[in-house]
């Protein structure tokens, strides 16, 4: 499945780049979660989207612990992260 997280972002780009880094290394260290990148979106009213690619609903929630223990990445600052929102999706299977 894929999951997206859009954001909008109030602190620095220095900050960002922190934050990015630390759920990347969370990711790379938890089984079942691939990162795939952080993107601006021209057609969304978010600043910022990151993704993944998971094999279960609950690997950013692991990826998000490691994250933060580990790597120095902040839970939710509401000065920093102003609003966001998750999206799954979820492979499409046709009817047999």
């Amino acid at each position: 499945m894929l999951q997206a997280m859009y954001f909008d972002w109030g602190g620095t780009q220095e900050e960002l780049k922190t934050f990015e880094k630390s759920w990347k290394s969370g990711c790379d260290e938890c089984e079942g979660i691939d990162y795939k990148a952080l993107y601006a979106p021209n057609n969304q009213k978010w600043h910022y989207a990151m993704f993944w690619e998971t094999d279960n609903y609950h690997r950013w929630q692991e990826a998000a612990q490691i994250a933060q223990e580990k790597y120095g990445g902040e839970g939710r600052k509401y000065n920093k992260m102003t609003h966001a929102v998750f999206e799954i999706w979820i492979p499409y299977e046709y009817p047999k």
